[in-house]
C-alpha cells in the first residue's frame, strides 16, 4: 500500500504561523497528529515554511521545508528534506482553511 495522507492547515494570526491537523496511512498503520509551520508567506497560504509535525502525545516526528504555491483556485504543496522532495500534494482553500491530500514522491 502506498503512503497517503490528508492535512488541514489553519492560520494563527496571533502567533504568525500555520497550524496543522493531519491523518496519515503508512504501511497500513494509521497515524494522527498536529503540526506548526513558520516562515514567509504572501498573506495567504502561499509561501515557504519550516514545518514540524508531532504525534498525539506531542512528540516531534518530522521536520520539512514546505513550499505552498497557488495555481488558480488550487494549491500545490511540496515537502522537502535534505534538498529532495519527499512528499507532494494538492489542495483547496475552504472557509479560510487549506485542505490538502498528499503522498510520497
Amino acid at each position: 500500500m502506498n503512503d497517503i495522507g490528508i492535512v488541514e492547515y489553519s492560520k494563527d494570526t496571533e502567533k504568525n504561523c500555520i497550524l496543522a491537523d493531519w491523518y496519515y496511512i503508512k504501511d497500513s498503520k494509521k497515524i494522527i497528529g498536529t503540526g506548526i509551520a513558520k516562515g514567509e508567506s504572501t498573506g495567504g497560504y502561499e509561501g515557504e515554511y519550516i514545518v514540524t509535525y508531532y504525534n498525539r502525545a506531542g512528540d516531534e516526528l518530522s521536520k520539512f521545508n514546505l513550499k505552498i504555491s497557488k495555481n488558480e483556485n488550487y494549491y500545490e504543496l511540496t515537502w522537502i528534506s535534505n534538498g529532495e522532495t519527499v512528499y507532494y500534494g494538492a489542495g483547496m482553500e475552504r472557509n479560510g482553511k487549506l485542505y490538502a491530500g498528499w503522498r510520497c514522491s
